[in-house]
């Protein structure tokens, strides 16, 4: 487990279900010093697991609602 710095937040984002029930969300983490995303996080069926699994006790916002496509780019762009 990564350990959750000072200088990171993790924003909660979600795109709803696409067509076949399947959630779209997941959190955005950004470090707060630069001002960039560096890792999004697919929460899956697994919830905030995911998160937690990754960097611990980070700090969260509330969520923000996102279109589908704005979802695909975060997954295509950081997921690893």
């Amino acid at each position: 487990m990564k350990r959750a710095s000072t200088a990171m937040l993790a924003v909660y984002v979600n795109a709803g279900n696409d067509t076949n029930g399947n959630p779209r969300r997941g959190w955005a983490v950004h470090d707060v010093i630069t001002a960039t995303i560096v890792e999004f996080i697919d929460e899956g069926y697994n919830g905030r697991a995911e998160l937690r699994k990754k960097y611990g006790e980070i700090a969260e916002t509330g969520r923000f609602d996102i279109t589908p496509r704005q979802y695909r780019e975060l997954l295509k762009d950081f997921s690893r």
